[in-house]
């Protein structure tokens, strides 16, 4: 169950709500951890899930919606971490000191932009095809974006309103079987504001295709 599903003595499954935990300097939280603003500054945003992602048939997905924009040159980056171990040195009074997800060891990123949005595996960065998704531009108030991480191939999926923009094969220290996988949101340059979707579930075609 990865750490977010549990039987109570009743025998009834529940799961642990979606909420961020480890934020940034520059980020508020409400509703329960649920939605995460970043209040001043372009970056200062990283987000990092309080729980492990949620686990599905080939993988682990979360979802966001966006809620405030703003004008700047710089985008958001989604994805996600394994463990959080190596948070610990990066803390400043409870908040992450890094400035960008990017900073941090272990992550899987699809987002920013330098002439169109980059790849972040694990330290090792490349270029993604404007064409194909550049958050810069794609993502408004109102954009509802999936993350899901196969497992059989380690490959990080990103959809954008259901529909498949990125499937980007994962290099580098991969999780190990019973490692933690935990949902990373940098709200930096245009998005300002997004909401943790309850309950998500991953489009059927991901499902299929990641067995």
């Amino acid at each position: 169950a990865n750490g977010n599903e549990a039987i109570s003595e009743q025998g009834f499954h529940y799961y642990v709500p979606e909420a961020f935990g480890i934020v940034g300097e520059n980020i508020e939280l409400s509703e329960e951890g649920r939605k995460v603003r970043r209040v001043e500054g372009v970056s200062g945003g990283v987000c990092i899930g309080a729980a492990p992602m949620r686990r599905f048939a080939g993988g682990w997905y979360f979802e966001v919606v966006v809620e405030e924009e703003m004008k700047s040159a710089r985008a958001l980056a989604v994805g996600v971490l394994v463990g959080k171990a190596t948070l610990e040195e990066n803390l400043h009074h409870g908040r992450l000191r890094a400035k960008e997800a990017k900073e941090l060891q272990h992550v899987w990123l699809a987002g920013y932009d330098k002439g169109g949005a980059l790849f972040l595996s694990d330290g090792k960065e490349s270029k993604i095809p404007p064409a194909t998704w550049r958050p810069v531009t794609d993502v408004k108030v109102g954009t509802r974006l999936g993350i899901f991480w196969a497992a059989a191939t380690p490959t990080l999926v990103v959809f954008q309103n259901g529909e498949e923009r990125l499937r980007l094969q994962a290099e580098g220290h991969l999780p190990q079987e019973g490692e933690d996988i935990f949902a990373v949101v940098d709200l930096q340059g245009t998005t300002r504001c997004v909401t943790l979707v309850e309950n998500p579930t991953p489009p059927t075609a991901v499902l299929q295709g990641a067995g």
